[in-house]
């Protein structure tokens, strides 16, 4: 069982030292890798300037409206739009087809990790918790934020699902493989869907919002996949 004191005395939360490390992370990998294919510096590096200011307004835009406007949170779904979003941006900006595609597989690549990483710091912090659980590998929440709960620790089991898919994605981007963007894409869709049957504000719902998200994203690349097929196969 894990025990965690969700009460900080210190100058930075465990919770925001975790987000900025997303976001150094995330950012900067998405930077070398635009640079490694070739994407002209300053387009690189306005996009690592303009993707965090996208992320956080989209992520708590996102998280207001979910909330039916009682609180102000950031959502991963609200994130994952705002990073796309940015990206759009600097391609049409850019005017570069090629250089396009290349930074669009490159933030699906990089999307993982941050939310792994991200995961980690609501994990210490006690948001976005998950279902209420006592067994085997629990964890025991205390504090005046939280409260004390015992819950499943599914942002644990959410970042160590995520690094995974990163690792497959890193390892078959460096193989060359075709479909691998495609194919990281699928499983992170799939397994922020299963994974949100685990959290707590599942308990009582047929289905949450960031579930019909992720079912929507998953037959939009089910559809880019097929579609991918058919077009290869023509070609042959």
């Amino acid at each position: 069982m894990f025990h965690i004191n969700t009460d900080s005395d210190a100058l930075f939360s465990p919770y925001s030292v975790t987000m900025f490390s997303a976001f150094l992370l995330g950012i900067g990998l998405l930077c070398l890798l635009n640079r490694r294919d070739g994407i002209l510096k300053n387009i690189a590096g306005l996009l690592a300037l303009l993707s965090p200011v996208m992320i956080l307004t989209c992520a708590a835009g996102m998280g207001y409206l979910m909330s039916h406007g009682q609180t102000v949170g950031l959502a991963s779904m609200g994130a994952l739009f705002g990073m796309y979003l940015s990206v759009i941006t600097m391609s049409l900006i850019y005017g570069n087809r090629e250089a396009a595609r290349n930074m669009l597989q490159n933030c699906t690549l990089v999307l993982p990790l941050m939310y792994a990483v991200s995961k980690f710091g609501c994990f210490l912090a006690g948001c976005c918790r998950g279902m209420d659980y006592d067994g085997v590998f629990c964890v025991r929440y205390t504090g005046a934020e939280t409260g004390e709960l015992s819950a499943f620790p599914v942002q644990l089991a959410e970042s160590l699902a995520f690094l995974v898919i990163f690792s497959i994605g890193m390892l078959l981007r460096r193989r060359h493989r075709s479909g691998s963007i495609r194919l990281v894409f699928l499983l992170s869709a799939l397994t922020k869907g299963l994974l949100d049957f685990l959290r707590a504000e599942h308990q009582g719902r047929i289905v949450t919002v960031n579930q019909v998200l992720c079912m929507v994203l998953t037959g939009i690349c089910l559809a880019w996949m097929l579609y991918s097929r058919q077009r290869k196969g023509a070609q042959a």
